[in-house]
């Protein structure tokens, strides 16, 4: 979790930043500019590519944090697929003190 927030002040400063000096080149000011410029901005990144590089140098910062993989998923849904494997939900822990069974009923 730690490197996708990271990976996003990265995109966000790196942005920012680009958007002050275009600022600052156009109007010799930071402060003046305002939506237009930062959507010239946007537009002319995504023309020229500019974009996968911020997002390129963003993964790179993120990929400096280390995975944290805290178990393998083994069972998945007997009638739902995603991918041609079983849909599987990988969300929260169960208590393992509770034992868990099926009793049939629906809920009301």
């Amino acid at each position: 979790m730690l490197a996708d927030i990271v990976g996003a002040a990265v995109e966000i400063a790196t942005y920012a930043a680009i958007t002050a000096a275009a600022g600052f080149l156009v109007f010799g000011t930071i402060t003046t500019g305002g939506l237009a410029l930062s959507l010239v901005v946007g537009i002319v990144m995504a023309m020229t590519g500019g974009d996968n590089v911020v997002s390129n140098l963003a993964d790179w910062v993120s990929s400096i944090f280390p995975l944290n993989e805290d178990g393998k998923i083994t069972t998945g849904s007997p009638n739902t697929r995603i991918n041609s494997k079983p849909a599987a939900r990988a969300a929260g822990t169960i208590d393992p003190s509770i034992e868990l069974t099926d009793d049939g009923e629906q809920p009301q």
